[in-house]
């Protein structure tokens, strides 16, 4: 898939473009993809990164900026690499604040939801699991994702590549 996704964005490139690519990926202590599922135990990881996928269906975060390196070879080359996770978990803490705020405005919204809570099993679930990308990456805060995946099985990579790739020495 990210091979694809790569080669796709060489082709379209202007000569000595530049691609910026900002992304999570799963980390080293990410739980086998074996153990994800609806059926896992309420509230675990596998359970959470279950919910995640039937909220974003069809996707998948790389398992490391290594795939990513691997996955651009040969239409890109990586020029600089950043992670932001402290960053970006701090942006959800000020969201969640400001979203967590109680306003008429909001409560009347919540009210217009009403029929769908009351007919979709599937919205009641996502609605109170309160699963998104952005929870899987709070830090310091009880809730979704245990600690062991909130803070060492995801993160946020930034990476800068130059296309196309510089030759090899074999080429």
């Amino acid at each position: 898939m990210y091979r694809g996704l790569f080669a796709r964005i060489g082709r379209v490139l202007p000569d000595k473009g530049r691609f910026f690519l900002q992304t999570m990926v799963f980390g080293r202590n990410m739980i086998p993809a074996d153990r994800i599922g609806i059926n896992a135990p309420r509230e675990s990881d596998a359970w959470y990164l279950a919910l995640m996928g039937r909220q974003f269906p069809g996707s998948f975060l790389p398992y490391g900026q290594e795939q990513i390196v691997r996955s651009a070879e040969p239409h890109f080359r990586l020029v600089s690499s950043t992670s932001g996770r402290l960053d970006y978990i701090e942006t959800v803490r000020q969201w969640r604040k400001r979203f967590a705020a109680p306003s008429l405005r909001k409560t009347l919204l919540k009210l217009q939801l009403l029929p769908r809570w009351l007919t979709s099993a599937d919205f009641r679930l996502a609605f109170t699991s309160g699963v998104s990308a952005n929870s899987a990456l709070r830090a310091g805060a009880a809730g979704p994702l245990s600690a062991r995946v909130r803070e060492d099985a995801m993160s946020e990579s930034a990476v800068a590549a130059a296309g196309p790739a510089a030759p090899s020495a074999a080429s």
